[in-house]
């Protein structure tokens, strides 16, 4: 399995080329678009996603998964918080 921490300190490329059909569907979901916003301009973890979209974290854990596996976001930092695994996106790229 591929390690895909980043340092927290990573910063987004200036552009992503998308030749994927599949991640544009993924982008054309207002909802997807939003959090993707939020991710071009700091780290944060589903939790603070969350409370920035007044949600619970649950809604999107499916949401980040799929941004991730067509490369719109990544993690870039790993934490252990009460014994649970807690991840830090970042957006791929600004545009």
């Amino acid at each position: 399995m591929e390690d895909k921490t980043l340092s927290p300190d990573f910063e987004p490329a200036d552009t992503l080329q998308i030749n994927d059909t599949e991640a544009l569907k993924l982008l054309a979901d207002p909802f997807r678009s939003r959090i993707l916003d939020l991710l071009r301009t700091q780290m944060q973890t589903a939790k603070e996603l969350a409370q920035a979209l007044n949600l619970s974290p649950k809604k999107l854990y499916y949401h980040l998964k799929l941004m991730e596996e067509k490369g719109l976001i990544r993690i870039v930092s790993t934490r252990i918080v009460s014994g649970i695994i807690e991840k830090s996106y970042r957006a791929t790229a600004y545009l």
